[in-house]
């Protein structure tokens, strides 16, 4: 596993994300291109697949930020979204009443670090957040979860390939200024196995990045069609080294 050096510590990752501007922006900002609408339309349907196929009904999203994800979360009971930077929820808590979605959802502002909710629930998932921290970080994000999990419980995330994203960041360390550990596939479910999870799915994300990334490029219009087209059907070939995996992971 390879670390670089970026906005790593716990308070340095909760204060960029504590800024009203930029939890307003970020889903315009992240999501707008072909290519991210790719990585976000593939981790919405695998939490709604995961929720339905397993008749999974008490959810926590962990650093839901601005409801990203949230918005398009089907077949649960009751969830609950916990995040340390209150702009974030804010705007998380307002675009889930203008869908008339807020009851479905209980709204906590909290270090998750040292969460201590009173309840367990069915699934944990989160998106763009265990993988910013170290691995003594993760340690304790990992035990968070476990705490909070019922037995068998399942738990959701994100981690980078570090063979696509490494050559990258080496090559323009400005374009990344929040720390993502970076991970080869066996050391991922290695670090799982140890922190008392089993692997069940590697979700492949952006099989074909290098090419894919060349086409998002052209994603203007008239072309934005086109490019999200070609971005879907580079998608299906799935190769051995995308740029990420969404992890899903059972609680031993």
């Amino acid at each position: 596993m390879t670390s670089l050096h970026e906005v790593n510590s716990r308070t340095d990752v909760k204060e960029y994300y504590y800024d009203d501007g930029r939890a307003e922006k970020y889903i315009e900002h992240r999501f707008r291109s072909p290519l991210f609408r790719l990585l976000h339309e593939k981790q919405v349907d695998c939490v709604n697949e995961l929720l339905k196929n397993q008749q999974l009904k008490k959810v926590l999203e962990l650093a839901p930020g601005p409801a990203r994800l949230t918005t398009r979360i089907q077949n649960t009971e009751k969830g609950t979204l916990v995040d340390a930077s209150s702009a974030m929820l804010n705007v998380a808590e307002k675009r889930l009443g203008e869908l008339g979605r807020k009851e479905k959802w209980n709204f906590k502002q909290a270090d998750i670090f040292e969460l201590a909710l009173a309840e367990e629930f069915d699934l944990v998932y989160t998106f763009r957040f265990l993988r910013h921290f170290d691995e003594e970080k993760r340690k304790q994000l990992y035990q968070r979860v476990r705490e909070h999990l019922r037995p068998a419980g399942w738990l959701v995330f994100d981690a980078v390939n570090e063979d696509i994203s490494k050559p990258m960041r080496l090559a323009n360390p400005q374009n990344f200024p929040v720390y993502d550990e970076l991970y080869q596939k066996d050391d991922l479910i290695s670090e799982l196995q140890r922190e008392g999870f089993e692997v069940k799915n590697l979700i492949p994300v952006q099989c074909n990045f290098v090419l894919q990334q060349k086409i998002n490029s052209l994603a203007r219009f008239p072309f934005k069609w086109l490019a999200t087209a070609l971005i879907q059907c580079l998608e299906k070939p799935q190769t051995a080294n995308p740029l990420e995996w969404i992890v899903v992971c059972q609680k031993k």
